[in-house]
């Protein structure tokens, strides 16, 4: 395991991109949701750099609420 992005993607076939972020009930969608597109840019650029032209991404964020129900989205790039 590492932070490091550059060892993290390099030279990779496949990328699974897990990421939980907490979300109150009374949160705004649109900040939840420009949280999630700063993370996946800053992967994708790395991925863009790092990894293999043919590398295969799959996306997924689970977004806890205080209520303990979770919000799924799977994004596939194939």
């Amino acid at each position: 395991m590492t932070s490091d992005v550059r060892t993290a993607f390099t030279g990779v076939d496949l990328v699974v991109m897990l990421a939980k972020l907490d979300r109150k009930a009374n949160d705004d969608h649109r900040e939840y949701l420009k949280s999630i597109v700063t993370i996946s840019r800053q992967h994708g650029a790395a991925i863009d750099k790092y990894a293999k032209k043919t590398v295969k991404v799959v996306q997924l964020f689970i977004a806890a609420t205080t209520t303990g129900l979770a919000n799924v989205t799977i994004r596939h790039v194939f």
